[in-house]
């Protein structure tokens, strides 16, 4: 069974965007991880970036990958948590099977605004 990551990679990969670094260093508490993509389809090379969120309630000491609880997209690299919500997010848990459509559709509207 994949995870929602490897998954989520695959998704990507079918709707033309190429994953070309992931940034986990340096990150304030709000994200995990933001991944920079690249756009494969025309227009070729327009970028945007995923970051995983970490749940605003979650209290102490975190490890990597804990208490992600959501995407969200941008079509520049976040500064900060809202910056990172800008182009709308997606539950990482149960829902993200239903909601993933609608998130690519976002990262299409990114890719053809430029």
């Amino acid at each position: 069974m994949k995870t929602k990551k490897q998954q989520l990679s695959d998704y990507l990969d079918e709707n033309g965007w190429e994953v070309v670094k992931v940034h986990d260093n340096d990150i304030e508490w709000w994200g995990d991880e933001v991944w920079e993509l690249n756009s494969r389809r025309t227009p070729n090379g327009v970028q945007a970036f995923i970051t995983f969120l970490v749940d605003p309630q979650h209290e102490g000491n975190r490890r990597k990958g804990e208490s992600v609880w959501a995407l969200g997209s941008t079509s520049k690299f976040p500064i900060t948590r809202f910056e990172a919500e800008e182009n709308g997010i997606i539950s990482f848990g149960t829902g993200f099977k239903n909601q993933i459509n609608e998130f690519l559709n976002q990262l299409e509207r990114l890719r053809t605004s430029v």
